[in-house]
């Protein structure tokens, strides 16, 4: 999600604002992340009359069928066709293809976590369908049949605005329509978080008593309460053993034993279980035991995530429970390994905290070096402890690269205050959660429940949100660091190749600028960087932002009817007025005489 795309002058202001704050006022202060509720899959919504199915990502490929206005998809993937153009890959009528980013509305769902609540289906004796998602749009996974109880964990509302309840079956979340269920709440006498005096559900001794997973084939969930209402912890593979706690009876009367599981107490069906006395081997679960990658010394792992929303588990392997997800570039210090029951090594790390895993084929796992030289330098430019964790691995991926802290002489509060003063300053897309959303007066009315638009399509964000996105800290990543990158001119590692490189796959690629001396962009774009000592990277990386990948707005193609030959192309000065359309109110700023070198009546200038 971005964050500053404010109205007018506005717009650049506070994105060079949020950009340039990493700073030594932040000492201490501040936020190191919002929390929020969890986004699912990304879903469209076809606008146009009729929507071609296409094979591949472009107008060149087979038509597969079509989707008619109103369709709603779930998105299975995405590329960009030969003009920049993002193509989802959705699925309809039993065929998979593509379809045009063009003509659809993103659609963000997100489940809000629950707890303490108990579902059971009431259907009239019918059977319900649980989906991997919540909606009719999403697969259905299995039936429910009436009666079943369920704990439900969290709720998310479809494309129709109708609520569902999400639980967790055999390791994976589930979702069911809230209007089959029936709900109460859990009291204490039947919480896994506190042992329950009574004689049916109290834990019972079996000194010297080892269990054996007495399964035809595959694995044997192991669940956090005596009974299959209870959650997933994870598997044990068919032949394992392990000690015998106790015992516990479920709601419905059936005997579970108790065990020791990745630090937990969980609880397996007796009924697959054989008994015998003696000693237990030594695993009682289907990971192996992780095995430390860290060497002692000056040599450590780090890995880089490379995938969009990875999740994070308390165990190896997808059984676990989700503690979390790491977003495209996100850094860890890897210290140890676990290998699931299918073979897969899934990478042991510190997450809030918490001993975590993350699946190793969506990591890049790198060893490197300590380096004293670089820690002294990180205490001489005075970064704060907050921040040098992040630089550390920063600077084990990229050694050559030359950080520096730039001071900015504002606390943390008052540039949070000047962000947040009213509302507007910082805005969202409409597709983003409605919990990032103000309610603040003047962005929300509390008497209609409806949210102020901003510049034609924005919602105001909220403070916590704009707090989240200033704070550098949480972008000290792979990817998120390039938006420190400087600002000024370095002839040493700035040129028309470095700004090539940046416009690869968009209109600077291949247009031409109107301008006998530099014809091509990279190559006026890294002349103007030059003669106004701004990083011509940056500039390239700008507009990319301002205009997209295809550049076709009125503000750029010079051709604009009553301001032709006139440019802007940072949106400047550029929204809509009462007399006026954004592009028009930006055309006219463009054209006055004044600051910045107005008027703009080339490329170039």
């Amino acid at each position: 999600m971005l964050i500053g795309s404010c109205s007018g002058v506005k717009k650049v202001i506070c994105r060079i604002t949020i950009v340039m704050m990493l700073a030594l006022a932040f000492t201490g202060v501040g936020l190191s992340g919002a929390s929020f509720s969890y986004a699912l899959p990304k879903v469209v919504k076809v606008q146009a009359s009729s929507l071609i199915l296409r094979s591949g990502a472009g107008t060149s490929y087979k038509k597969l069928t079509s989707l008619p206005k109103g369709t709603c998809r779930v998105v299975a993937g995405s590329k960009k066709d030969s003009k920049g153009t993002v193509w989802y890959k959705v699925s309809y009528d039993s065929k998979t293809g593509y379809i045009s980013s063009d003509y659809v509305d993103v659609i963000s769902l997100s489940v809000t976590k629950l707890s303490g609540l108990q579902g059971k289906i009431s259907a009239s004796g019918k059977s319900v369908a649980a989906r991997n998602g919540p909606g009719t749009i999403y697969t259905k996974v299995y039936s429910l049949k009436d009666g079943t109880s369920f704990t439900i964990t969290g709720k998310a509302k479809d494309v129709n605005g109708q609520l569902w309840y999400r639980f967790i079956r055999s390791g994976s979340e589930v979702f069911v329509y809230s209007g089959k269920v029936k709900t109460s709440k859990i009291t204490k006498s039947s919480s896994t978080t506190k042992s329950s005096s009574s004689s049916s559900s109290a834990t019972s001794t079996t000194a010297s008593l080892k269990g054996t997973v007495n399964i035809s084939s595959g694995s044997l969930n192991v669940r956090s309460g005596p009974g299959t209402e209870y959650d997933v912890l994870g598997s044990l593979a068919k032949g394992k053993t392990f000690t015998i706690k106790g015992q516990k009876k479920s709601t419905a009367g059936l005997v579970w034993y108790s065990l020791d599981f990745s630090g937990k107490t969980g609880y397996v069906a007796s009924s697959y279980i054989k008994t015998s006395t003696g000693s237990a081997s030594s695993s009682s679960t289907s990971a192996t035991k992780a095995t430390s990658t860290t060497s002692s010394g000056s040599k450590y792992t780090i890995g880089v995530v490379d995938g969009s929303s990875v999740n994070v588990r308390s165990g190896a392997g997808v059984t676990y429970k989700k503690l979390g997800q790491l977003s495209d570039g996100s850094i860890i210090t890897i210290n140890g390994s676990a290998k699931a029951s299918n073979g897969v090594k899934w990478y042991k790390f510190k997450y809030n905290s918490k001993t975590a895993y993350i699946c190793s084929s969506y990591v890049i796992a790198k060893t490197v070096k300590t380096d004293a030289a670089f820690e002294k330098e990180m205490t001489k430019q005075g970064f704060p402890a907050s921040y040098k964790p992040g630089l550390r691995l920063i600077h084990a991926i990229h050694p050559k690269w030359k950080i520096k802290g730039y001071k900015v002489g504002i606390s943390w509060s008052t540039a949070l205050s000047a962000q947040t003063k009213s509302p507007g300053i910082n805005v969202l897309e409409s597709s983003e959660p409605k919990s990032y959303r103000s309610k603040v007066k003047g962005a929300y009315n509390s008497k209609t429940k409806k949210w102020t638009i901003f510049d034609g399509r924005w919602y105001a964000a909220s403070k916590t949100v704009v707090a989240h996105y200033m704070d550098p800290r949480n972008f000290i990543n792979e990817k998120g660091i390039y938006q420190f990158m400087t600002h000024k001119y370095d002839a040493s590692s700035q040129n028309a190749a470095t700004v090539r490189a940046v416009v690869k796959g968009s209109f600077m690629e291949t247009r031409a600028t109107g301008n006998s001396k530099y014809p091509k962009y990279p190559e006026l774009i890294n002349a103007a960087g030059k003669a106004s000592d701004v990083n011509p990277n940056v500039i390239a990386a700008m507009i990319y932002q301002e205009q997209g990948s295809r550049g076709t707005s009125g503000l750029i193609s010079g051709k604009y009817s009553g301001y032709k030959g006139y440019y802007n192309f940072f949106n400047i000065g550029a929204y809509t007025t009462s007399s006026m359309s954004a592009v028009q109110r930006g055309l006219w700023y463009a054209k006055q005489s004044g600051s910045y070198g107005r008027p703009w009546d080339s490329v170039y200038k």
